[in-house]
């Protein structure tokens, strides 16, 4: 075994004679390698569209008690929000505007009414069982690995 120079991780012999890789470079290296991985995984240049379903239900305690609202696809799951407009937390308040006013279920599609219509989905689109929600069907529009959009396909009432 032998002393490596300071900020040295391990010598190779190229056969040409010692070559010392450093911390720096093994680092730039797996900063580049996930920046390449990265930029393959996101550069979708069109947008795709997935089956998608909206998701409301009720959820009892103090915590995370509250009506939520989520969108699943396939592979995925985006909670959408359970405060619309007030939460600095929610990064969809334009797609809950874009859902409200699809499926306007009875109430005035605004901000302020997202409460009352999350309930009133919930009975409008019930599903059989204890817990109380209700689903609806659609499509998710991605670009570039984001949730861009979403269209509501199923205006029926279900159950």
């Amino acid at each position: 075994m032998f002393n490596l120079p300071p900020g040295v991780k391990y010598a190779i012999n190229d056969g040409r004679g010692l070559k010392y890789v450093t911390y720096a470079e093994i680092r730039r290296n797996r900063i580049a390698n996930q920046a390449e991985r990265l930029n393959r995984i996101t550069a979708l240049d069109t947008p795709c569209r997935q089956a998608a379903y909206i998701w409301v239900f009720f959820v009892p305690g103090v915590i995370y008690g509250g009506w939520h609202l989520y969108l699943r696809t396939l592979r995925e799951s985006f909670w959408i929000g359970r405060d619309f407009g007030t939460s600095r937390w929610n990064h969809y308040n334009d797609l809950c505007q874009s859902i409200i006013e699809q499926v306007p279920c009875g109430v005035l599609p605004v901000a302020d009414n997202f409460e009352r219509w999350k309930i009133a989905f919930s009975e409008q689109f019930r599903r059989p069982g204890k817990r109380k929600q209700g689903i609806c069907f659609g499509w998710a529009d991605f670009e570039r690995g984001y949730l861009r959009g979403i269209e509501v396909v199923d205006h029926r009432r279900n159950g």
